[in-house]
């Protein structure tokens, strides 16, 4: 993956990067007018915890390129509703060459009741409302291990929702292009 090609350099990464590196230049300021002027304890206790905050947003902000380096080539890709402690954790196992277990466990994660929550994101979007029954019962094939219809009832639901979205293509042409500006799942290490 080239510098260019990295999620972290996504639009909206860089500029959470850029804020908190300009938050850590003016915590620097700041410790040095204050050096001079009146002590204020809730100011110093903020600017101490910039560091952390700087070491935290940079881990976050590589995680879906890891991710994506290690899984995308069995199928796994990074997207923006993905469970941080669970991406973190197939991570870490990967980074242990791992890989069966942190399969297991991503497995596992989108085959249990845990992603509940999700559905209701699938009213948010007509080309997604319009086949939210058949997400529903593809859904529930899953959690009841019937992945022989749950399988492609979802591929006949991802090639559906292409084809409206593009007007012409399902997700399956070899002529769909399926990256997007500033998006962690249609980024061209993601989908494609």
């Amino acid at each position: 993956m080239t510098q260019k090609e990295k999620i972290s350099d996504n639009p909206s990464y860089s500029k959470l990067r850029t804020d908190v590196i300009g938050f850590s230049m003016l915590g620097r300021i700041i410790k040095i007018f204050s050096f001079f002027g009146p002590k204020n304890s809730e100011l110093k206790e903020a600017l101490s915890k910039l560091p952390e905050l700087k070491k935290q947003t940079e881990h976050f902000l590589q995680l879906p390129d890891k991710f994506n380096n290690y899984f995308s080539k069995s199928g796994w890709i990074a997207h923006e509703s993905m469970n941080t402690p669970i991406m973190e954790k197939a991570i870490e196992l990967a980074d242990k060459n791992n890989f069966e277990e942190a399969e297991n466990e991503l497995a596992y994660y989108f085959t249990s009741p845990q992603i509940d929550w999700l559905l209701n994101r699938f009213k948010t979007s007509p080309e997604l409302a319009l086949r939210y029954k058949l997400i529903k019962l593809a859904y529930q094939d899953t959690l009841e291990k019937r992945y022989y219809s749950a399988v492609p009832l979802l591929l006949i639901i991802i090639d559906g929702i292409v084809n409206d979205i593009s007007k012409s293509k399902g997700f399956f042409s070899d002529s769909t292009d399926l990256t997007a500006w500033d998006s962690i799942a249609a980024h061209s290490s993601g989908l494609s």
